[in-house]
């Protein structure tokens, strides 16, 4: 089961927690209901009353207070029920006296609004130059010259609207986020880059320079380069080599090795023998 609820803005309509209409409802009530719903409203009231001071001593000071739905209610509660003034009303409610002060007076003057909807600054805003004919107009321009620049744009605006003061900077960002166009900046070259005679040279320079590769033909031309498998069996050719030559140096050890002890036991008997 799903529980909603719903508020009073003190001038008959009942609004839900996202400051929607509720549905519409009609429901007699006796007078002793009436003091028994009475009852129940100040304690919860009361409750509510206790809640908002207590979380407003943990909250420390902000630059801008967002008030909740709960204070706004307790703020009606005091104004419209129990008739306190805008400025009691207010402390009770956990909001500024100023606030209190406008809240109430808005009710009185605006029965229409809703204390529940988002407070916002867009009616003191000051509205733009660029506006959607500007907009239309800039887009319109780029579609019979896409190569305009900003500021052929600006001298544009200032001669079809009066009263047009606009910097560069400014209409730029509003062709980008408002128009959706996008910038390139153009690559400037001299005419002699592009001219018969420096093609020409460019030409034979490349053809000088980027000579085709030769192939080895009837002895004519650079060598060409060695394969893996030549170099692998050069490389074991050397290594033949090598082999051959370590046993010639083998034997040649081994005869050496027999003709000097053959000199030596010679040379040891004819010496004991004297």
């Amino acid at each position: 089961m799903s529980t909603y609820f719903f508020y009073e803005n003190g001038q008959g309509k009942i609004y839900d927690e996202q400051g929607n209409d509720a549905m519409e409802w009609s429901e007699e009530a006796q007078p002793s209901e009436q003091e028994q719903m009475r009852g129940e409203l100040d304690e919860n009231m009361n409750e509510v009353y206790l809640r908002v001071n207590e979380e407003d001593n943990n909250v420390t000071k902000k630059s801008y207070k967002v008030y909740s739905p709960v204070q706004k209610v307790l703020f009606l509660y005091y104004l419209q029920v129990k008739l306190f003034k805008a400025a009691k009303a207010a402390r009770f409610s956990g909001v500024s006296e100023r606030t209190g002060q406008q809240w109430a007076k808005r009710i009185r003057d605006e029965p229409e609004w809703n204390i529940f909807e988002k407070q916002t600054n867009k009616d003191k805003r000051k509205t733009g130059q660029l506006q959607e004919e500007h907009k239309e107009f800039i887009i319109d321009l780029f579609d019979k010259n896409p190569q305009t620049r900003v500021k052929d744009v600006v001298v544009s605006l200032e001669r079809s609207f009066a009263n047009f003061s606009l910097k560069e900077t400014s209409v730029r960002n509003f062709m980008t986020n408002e128009c959706n166009l996008s910038f390139k900046r153009a690559t400037l070259q001299t005419k002699e880059r592009n001219s018969g005679k420096t093609l020409q040279k460019r030409f034979e320079w490349l053809r000088v320079t980027e000579k085709p590769k030769q192939r080895k033909v009837d002895g004519v031309g650079r060598k060409r380069k060695q394969t893996s498998n030549q170099k692998r069996r050069e490389g074991t050719k050397t290594e033949s080599i090598y082999e051959k030559s370590d046993e010639k140096l083998m034997i040649q050890a081994i005869y050496f090795r027999q003709a000097t002890t053959s000199i030596i036991t010679e040379y040891c008997s004819t010496s004991l023998f004297q």
